[in-house]
Parts: structure tokens; C-alpha cells; sequence
């Protein structure tokens, strides 16, 4: 009777493994371009002002660097700037009033300047231990533990030289934790700057993505079925890249099984991702829907406001760029 069991239970897990299998997902990362918050259109020129605070040298530095390697903006040399400013007697140090933002757009042209504070650049560090005793050993374990946070708090502003006028203000905080542990010794030291590097690198992204199109991968989850190898087959192309055979392949998945007992909606939902991606929008959409009427799932609806987050998206982009 006891052998009886185990059989049943192993049949019982192969069965579910084997559930699982057919039914899975299996997902393809595809890069997405994602519209700035702030439409910078017209200015075509950059420039850093003044950052004031501690760690805003650093903090200029990073930002440079990432407007740069945008490629979106003309980034500006801010000491040859200074030293055209200079010839005018202008300057862009502290708050640049309209008149002034005017005077320096009239020699440089439609650009923009960014101005800004770090009101906070501050690590904390906790050093504590306790006593852990092991009954069996009869020894007592000195359990130390070392926590280092850094926290850093930075104020942006974007201001347009042909107004004068500030576009964007944005207030960005980043802190980051390590933590270390170690037996009946302290812990080494934490390294704060690597910790002030990240804090800066998650605003500095942060920024870039409020004033340029950014570009993110996305993973985007195919359904499987082993009753209609063609969804693999259509998978596998997509994972290569070849969009065009893996639309045509679920296509073909879709005509095949349409008539049949299978879930054919899976098929629909895997062209619909195929058009998506390939932005084909109305196509998508069409599929999309037809398999949220075959079979109401949560993911076939999630699907749909997908869509229309890319379809607004895109809208954004070709108005940015």
C-alpha cells in the first residue's frame, strides 16, 4: 500500500511538472525607446551652470557624461562658455535672471542650462554586535554586523535661453545600504564612495529620463502550448530577432488551429506580441482582443493598455524627435 503512494505521488509531480511545461511562458528582452517626460525639441544645445553643494562637482561630472553619451544634446564646454560670457561681461553662475538668459541665448542659440543644488550628501554607519551561544558547543559566537548608508538629495532646474524662463524643476533623492557581517570580528570597512556613486548614477539616469529619449529592455512573455508546436517554433524565431518569420509562423499557428479544440487564443495573443513589437499597432490590437473574447485572461487584458501605452508613446517620440 505504502509503494502504491509513492507511485501515486511521483505520478502526481511529473504530471504538474509536465503542466507546466506545456502551459508555460517564456519570455524574449526586446529594447523599447521611451519618450522624455519634458519635450526639449527646439534646444538642440546644452550646457551645465552652477551645482553648488558637496558632491556637486562629482554630480557634474556624472551628469556630463550622461549628456553626452545621450547624443541627444550639444553639450556645451562650460569653460570656453565662460570665457564667451566673459567677453560680454554675462555670467552663469547662481540664479540667471530672464534678461540675462536672454543676452547669453542671443550668442549661443536655442540651448538650455542646468542649474542645481545637493542639499543632502551624507553617509551614516552602524556598528553593533551581539552574543549568539550554541547549547551543544557551550560557546558563545560574537555575531558583529556593520550598516553603511549613503543618501543623497539633489535639486535640478532646466532653464530655456531664448525665455529665460526655468522649463523643469526636478527634486531627486537616491540612498543606498550595504551591509556586512562577521564572527568575533568586526567587519571590514564599508566603501562609502562606491555607495555615493550609485546614489548619483540612479539620479543622473533619473534626470536623463525627464529630458531625453531613453532606451530599456523589456521582456515580453510568449504562452506555450505543447499541443501547437508552432508557438514554440514562432518563439524561437522571435528569440533571434527574426520578427517578420515569427509573425508569419503564429499566423500560420492561428489558421491551423482556429477550428480545432485547442486554445488558439494563445496564438492570437503571441501575433498580437509580434505585431506590438513590429509596431503594427491596429493589427495588434485585432489579435489582441480576439483572444481576450476567446478566453478572458487577466494577461490578454494587461496586454491591451500595453498597447495603448506604446501607442501614446510613440506619439511622444515623434513629437520629441
Amino acid at each position: 500500500m505504502q509503494i502504491s503512494r509513492r507511485i501515486q505521488t511521483i505520478f502526481l509531480h511529473l504530471s504538474i511538472v509536465m503542466f507546466i511545461s506545456a502551459c508555460s511562458s517564456s519570455s524574449v528582452t526586446v529594447p523599447v525607446t521611451r519618450p522624455a517626460e519634458i519635450n526639449l525639441k527646439n534646444i538642440n544645445k546644452i550646457a551645465i551652470g552652477e551645482i553648488t553643494g558637496r558632491g556637486s562637482r562629482q554630480l557634474t561630472d556624472d551628469l556630463t557624461i550622461a549628456l553626452f553619451q545621450s547624443r541627444r544634446f550639444e553639450v556645451l564646454d562650460r569653460q570656453h562658455l565662460d570665457r564667451i560670457l566673459e567677453e560680454h561681461s554675462l555670467t552663469l553662475s547662481g540664479y540667471v535672471d530672464e534678461s540675462t538668459a536672454v543676452e547669453v541665448g542671443k550668442l549661443i542659440g536655442a540651448a538650455a542650462l542646468i542649474f542645481g543644488n545637493v542639499s543632502e550628501y551624507d553617509y551614516a554607519e552602524d556598528l553593533s554586535h551581539e552574543d549568539e551561544f550554541d547549547k551543544k558547543s557551550g560557546k558563545t559566537t560574537v555575531k558583529w554586523q556593520r550598516k553603511g548608508t549613503a543618501k543623497v538629495t539633489v535639486t535640478l532646474r532646466v532653464v530655456d535661453l531664448q525665455t529665460g524662463k526655468i522649463i523643469a524643476i526636478n527634486k531627486l533623492d537616491k540612498s543606498v545600504s550595504q551591509t556586512q557581517y562577521r564572527d568575533d570580528k568586526r567587519p571590514e570597512e564599508i566603501d562609502d564612495k562606491a555607495l555615493f556613486n550609485r546614489c548619483r548614477e540612479h539620479i543622473v539616469t533619473n534626470f536623463m529620463h525627464k529630458i531625453a529619449p531613453y532606451t530599456e529592455n523589456v521582456a515580453v512573455s510568449f504562452a506555450m502550448d505543447d499541443k501547437m508546436p508552432e508557438l514554440k517554433h514562432g518563439y524561437d524565431m522571435a528569440k533571434i530577432g527574426d520578427w517578420d518569420e515569427a509573425i508569419t509562423i503564429f499566423q500560420s499557428a492561428v489558421e491551423k488551429y482556429k477550428h480545432s479544440r485547442n486554445k488558439v487564443d494563445k496564438a492570437y495573443y503571441n501575433l498580437g506580441l509580434g505585431y506590438m513589437v513590429t509596431n503594427q499597432f491596429d493589427e495588434a490590437r485585432e489579435n489582441f482582443e480576439i483572444a481576450y473574447r476567446i478566453q478572458a485572461e487577466d494577461k490578454y487584458a494587461r496586454a491591451l493598455q500595453k498597447l495603448d501605452q506604446r501607442i501614446e508613446e510613440m506619439q511622444q517620440l515623434q513629437e520629441q524627435l
